[in-house]
């Protein structure tokens, strides 16, 4: 793809938020999206190049529509080509145009995957300004490496009981001496590290020597997915390291070591050993500037007229309401500006009060004020010459009497 489409945030730091889930294979990511998307509002993004292509459910480990539990997920075996090569770019491409839908929809998009070079390339490609335009949230998955390597090993096993053989049989293309296993759905784990047996399987009478060529088979798939977890981990080292990327790491080693003895426990250890700190990092990211976004009102979105207008009501009903923060007697030649009271009644016996101050003062302590609460004044003094000149031109209106520097609303 040649342009990347990317609603952009006007305000910078107001920027949409995005949360990815990253991690290798086998680490609980897929389990923790939906339970965050359950809880956040939100719908998931997939980044797994694989599970893009449509078919090899066991082989690509895609979450069952039971698992799902409702959640929206984009980018899910939507490729029905499965000899179609899914680019870098081509992820790019759909991914924004996910996240933009997610973000219009409302919901917080959740990007998920272990292909890390597919999210890199959406984070740091200088055509897409992903960061410019999006707040990142990095959560990282880890397991240490004996515990992953004996659960990558298992869910294998548990592959294989589902079915995973039969499915790859189906793909498999006898007629062709050579398979490409570099593009499209067959880089798939499996697919290449079965294509012997099913080659040599009906040639084979004695059941044993077939069953050991499929164990060998099996542990093929075993030993290249532990390949598989090194890969990802140095990828999201370096990403770490020497992108400087700030993840925030969750240990799930706990949930799937072998100490527990029913699968009420492992929920447990789930709960509180990873959901509840990865639910608490992304209610803290959610909330990150929440209270700058309530009262950041940039000026250029209003009319200076209006809020010429809002600044000299104000100090006129002040005036009227005699605000004990501003009335002092007048001292005469050293006011300013001098309000007299117009015909309402005072709180005091005498009617010579008057509400004296420093315009300009006022005028900058208002501007400091508006500044504070996220406004932006461009030029601070321009402002106050401009709320003067507002001032000034309300002598059409009979209500402002000009003597002299002074300014006396009657």
């Amino acid at each position: 793809m040649s342009s990347y489409n990317v609603i952009a945030s006007q305000n910078p730091n107001n920027k949409k938020k995005v949360v990815f889930i990253m991690g290798a294979t086998g680490t609980g990511k897929t389990k923790l999206s939906i339970d965050m998307a359950t809880r956040f509002s939100g719908e998931i993004v997939n980044s797994d190049k694989i599970q893009a292509y449509k078919g090899l459910d066991i082989a690509t480990n895609k979450a069952t529509e039971a698992e799902r539990r409702g959640v929206p997920h984009y980018l899910l075996g939507f490729l029905e080509d499965p000899e179609e090569d899914f680019t870098v770019q081509d992820f790019c491409h759909h991914a924004l145009m996910a996240i933009n839908r997610i973000i219009a929809n409302g919901h917080i998009p959740i990007v998920v995957g272990g292909s890390n070079a597919y999210i890199e390339a959406l984070i740091e490609d200088p055509r897409i300004k992903f960061r410019a335009n999006f707040d990142c949230c990095f959560i990282w998955m880890d397991v240490s490496l004996p515990v992953l390597y004996k659960r990558v090993g298992k869910r294998i096993d548990e592959m294989v009981d589902k079915g995973l053989v039969e499915e790859l049989r189906g793909m498999f293309v006898l007629e062709k001496e050579a398979v490409d296993y570099t593009t499209g759905i067959r880089r798939a784990i499996g697919a290449q590290e079965m294509d012997l047996y099913f080659r040599v399987e009906d040639r084979i009478e004695d059941e044993g020597v077939k069953k050991l060529l499929l164990n060998a088979a099996i542990q093929d798939m075993k030993d290249n997915t532990c390949k598989l977890v090194n890969s990802q981990l140095g990828k999201i080292q370096r990403l770490r390291n020497q992108l400087g990327w700030k993840m925030h790491r969750i240990d799930t080693t706990c949930v799937f070591e072998e100490r527990y003895d029913h699968k009420l426990e492992v929920e447990d250890a789930w709960k509180k050993k990873v959901l509840k700190p990865s639910l608490g990092i992304v209610s803290d990211f959610l909330k990150k500037n929440k209270e700058q976004e309530i009262t950041q009102f940039s000026t250029a979105k209003i009319p200076q007229f209006l809020f010429y207008f809002c600044f000299l009501y104000l100090f006129w009903s002040l005036a009227c309401e005699y605000s004990p923060n501003f009335l002092q007697r007048s001292n005469g030649r050293n006011s300013s500006l001098a309000v007299k009271g117009h015909g309402m009644k005072t709180r005091s016996s005498k009617s010579n009060f008057k509400l004296s101050w420093n315009l300009e003062d006022e005028i900058y302590k208002v501007i400091e004020t508006g500044m504070a609460l996220g406004f932006d004044f461009d030029s601070k003094e321009m402002w106050m010459i401009e709320i003067l000149a507002a001032a000034k031109r309300k002598l059409k209106m009979g209500r402002v009497k000009m003597v002299k520097d002074k300014v006396l609303m009657a």
